[in-house]
């Protein structure tokens, strides 16, 4: 759940503050490198952000449910430059379930290419429980 101090001015001009809001968004996290800071001592917009591996699929997800496309193309740069046999079926899941076309068809190539390897993981078990037509689409390209 993502939650905000929504702040507001009384009836006497007053600053007061709101109960905390919370977006009906379950699957997304509040995220350390998405804090606002607080002036005067805020930094200027530089449109760079340095996305942690660990965080970038979820981000992703976040950014594309939100249509922020430039966080969205950096989380996916960063997870082509990380597939390995662990995680490339966790990441062709989460691209074909956002529509990101060239870090799907990136995943299926690697997987195809690994195939033995990638069907003895966690995540690939993981993502035939969720979604088994992924699933039947890498074995008829086997």
């Amino acid at each position: 759940m993502i939650k905000a101090t929504v702040p507001a001015r009384g009836t006497q001009g007053q600053s007061t503050s709101l109960p905390h809001l919370t977006l009906p968004y379950p699957t997304v996290h509040h995220h350390p490198s998405l804090a606002l800071p607080s002036p005067p001592h805020a930094p200027r917009y530089t449109d760079s952000v340095e996305v942690a591996l660990e965080s970038a699929m979820e981000l992703f997800e976040a950014a594309d449910r939100f249509g922020v496309e430039r966080l969205r193309k950096v989380c996916e740069a960063k997870m082509l430059g990380s597939i390995c046999v662990d995680n490339a079926a966790a990441i062709f899941h989460a691209a074909d379930a956002n529509n990101a076309r060239s870090l799907r068809e990136k995943c299926l190539n690697f997987i195809l290419a690994h195939f033995d390897a990638v069907t003895k993981t966690q995540a690939f078990e993981e993502m035939g429980r969720i979604n088994v037509d992924l699933v039947f689409e890498i074995l008829q390209k086997r």
